[in-house]
């Protein structure tokens, strides 16, 4: 678990509606509001994406509070393995390793040296694979931003319709002067606590998640190259070092 995202979404739920609202939340729900918020947010996804995404974003919004590390610290230190047994052994001699490989992007990339498959064909086909998951990740991630952009736009247009609603009906009816404006106000709050609180750090953590994986992947190209290379460990951790953060580096 991500115990860093489940305490900002605690935060953001104490501050919100205990600190703020004092947990009397009633006054703050409206049907009309709601419907225009979250119905319009669902109609812009929908309208915009394939049925069977819309369908994924509950399991990949679920990605956000899953606590996956990307170890580049322990790839590294598994390269710098591979490249002592290719020095003393021979290349071929990392065949039964491979087997060992969990990742399937490593796997692929060493079985391809063993194969002597040349540089710039294994670069390109990695290279390939890291831009599919890029392009992956983007598109499961597409109907979240959709949502970060609309929701306030849904909530402007909820205002204007509340205005509409006490300027045609408030001067007769005081009733349709109440309504309009909790629909005038809710509706704006309504879209700001989906774009700012919810949807806007999903988004963002899942974009964190995408670059820390390909930063990652790049790690495993980069080390592939070097065995393929024939690169010292030492040259060989140089090179993979500096792709890598600070705390990354400290770690290896």
């Amino acid at each position: 678990m991500d115990f860093g995202t489940i305490i900002g979404f605690a935060a953001g739920v104490v501050s919100i509606f205990g600190i703020a609202c004092g947990w009397d939340l009633l006054p703050y729900f409206d049907v009309p509001s709601v419907g225009i918020v979250f119905g319009g947010c669902l109609t812009t996804v929908m309208m915009s994406v394939p049925l069977a995404k819309v369908k994924k974003m509950p399991s990949v919004f679920l990605l956000v509070f899953k606590g996956r590390r990307e170890d580049v610290a322990g790839t590294i230190k598994q390269f710098l393995g591979y490249s002592d047994s290719a020095r003393r052994e021979g290349i071929l001699s990392l065949e039964a390793a491979i087997e060992l490989i969990p990742d399937p992007y490593t796997k692929e990339g060493m079985q391809l040296v063993v194969d002597g498959v040349d540089p710039e064909t294994v670069s390109m086909i990695m290279n390939s694979k890291m831009e599919e998951i890029a392009n992956r990740h983007e598109d499961n991630r597409r109907g979240w931003e959709l949502c970060r952009g609309a929701a306030p736009g849904w909530g402007a247009m909820g205002t204007v319709i509340g205005l509409v609603q006490m300027v045609k009906g408030g001067v007769e009816d005081p009733n349709a002067l109440i309504t309009g404006i909790a629909v005038a106000l809710l509706t704006t709050l309504y879209g700001s606590l989906v774009s700012t609180w919810f949807v806007g750090p999903v988004c963002d953590r899942l974009a964190e998640r995408t670059a820390a994986e390909l930063t990652h992947k790049n790690v495993i190209l980069q080390g592939v190259l070097a065995l393929q290379n024939g690169d010292a460990p030492r040259i060989m951790e140089a090179k993979l070092l500096a792709f890598s953060s600070n705390q990354e580096r400290k770690a290896a």
